[in-house]
């Protein structure tokens, strides 16, 4: 189960994980943001390891799209 992050995110962390849970991809995300893939990449991995639940059987993307679809829930509509 899914609760929480150990610490805060960073604002760019943040900015991250709020278009994760509108279901951006990579890609579009480094776009809007104007940051490179590979950045993104590494937000969405660092965000997934935060979170307490995180289950290393499920993809970085998908843990951080399950917790901030809860998190953000009235920014992912």
């Amino acid at each position: 189960m899914i609760r929480s992050v150990f610490r805060p995110l960073t604002p760019a962390q943040e900015r991250v994980a709020r278009m994760v849970a509108k279901g951006y991809g990579y890609s579009k995300i480094a776009h809007d943001l104007n940051l490179s893939r590979h950045t993104v990449r590494t937000h969405v991995r660092t965000i997934a390891m935060l979170i307490d639940g995180y289950d290393p059987d499920v993809s970085y993307y998908n843990t951080v799209m399950l917790w901030a679809s809860d998190e953000y829930v009235d920014t992912a509509a």
